[in-house]
């Protein structure tokens, strides 16, 4: 019993963790891209995929 008690708290607490951290980097993705990165068309996608995966890896 204790390991199936072991095993939900562990699972409550990764989805609580997880969850939080998905929404901050939505954010964060959504703030780069509409504001920051934006293009002269107002699409807010005018970075390459190599920009992306370089600001990713800083």
């Amino acid at each position: 019993m204790g390991f199936i008690s072991a095993g939900a708290f562990a699972t409550i607490l990764a989805v609580a963790v997880g969850l939080p951290i998905t929404a901050a980097a939505s954010f964060a993705h959504d703030i780069r891209s509409n504001t920051i990165k934006s293009d002269k068309h107002g699409t807010g996608h005018d970075h390459g995929e190599d920009e992306g995966v370089a600001c990713a890896r800083r």
